[in-house]
């Protein structure tokens, strides 16, 4: 019971400060204190239009890393909603490229977005955020896409420079050049959006 116990307490110090055991080809052990501060998080590039893709990259230095090394890499839209998530292990670098299109994002908003790398235990997350970056999607998803990511045509929200006006034969958004929403209307091919 004794021994179980120094065990368990030995077990605990060592995930509190970050060192694990490694054992080499001869089974002999040392320790290896990981530093979180350590972790390289990068995203190239920093700004992009909504279609492109965003490449990011995590690595810790090259000494030997533990098998049971892990984090969770996660990417924030700016209301702070998780639209995508992957648990790395850390053993290997993190390389990952994010299509910025891709319905399962359900990216809707050009904005700011934050990745953040927490760290993990097993497969749970701890809660502690070691590092984060942003990067900057600068165009809005094209009309339809926002309205097939549950935006209603009302709401879509159009580039710089052009206006929202909704078709009249089906009620579906479209953008269009400032001059020629007046001509569309006058026409009886759209109605403004109330906005």
């Amino acid at each position: 019971m004794k021994y179980l116990l120094v065990s368990l307490i030995s077990f605990t110090l060592l995930l509190s400060t970050n060192i694990f055991a490694i054992s080499d080809s001869n089974n002999k052990y040392s320790l290896v204190d990981y530093k979180d501060a350590e972790v390289s998080l990068e995203v190239e590039p920093l700004k992009v239009k909504f279609g492109d893709d965003i490449i990011i990259h995590a690595s810790l230095p090259s000494y030997e890393k533990p098998d049971d090394l892990r984090y969770f890499i996660d990417v924030f839209d700016r209301e702070g909603r998780k639209i995508d998530s992957t648990l790395w292990f850390a053993r290997e670098d993190f390389n990952y490229t994010m299509r910025t299109e891709h319905p399962a994002f359900n990216i809707t908003r050009a904005g700011d977005y934050t990745i953040s790398v927490e760290k993990g235990f097993n497969i749970y997350r701890t809660g502690e955020i070691v590092k984060t970056t942003l990067f900057a999607i600068i165009t809005n998803p094209p009309p339809l896409k926002q309205v097939d990511r549950g935006i209603s045509p009302p709401n879509v929200i159009c580039n710089d420079h052009l206006g929202l006006i909704i078709k009249s034969k089906d009620g579906s958004p479209a953008c269009v050049k400032p001059a020629s929403v007046t001509k569309l209307v006058t026409w009886g091919w759209a109605k403004p959006s109330e906005s």
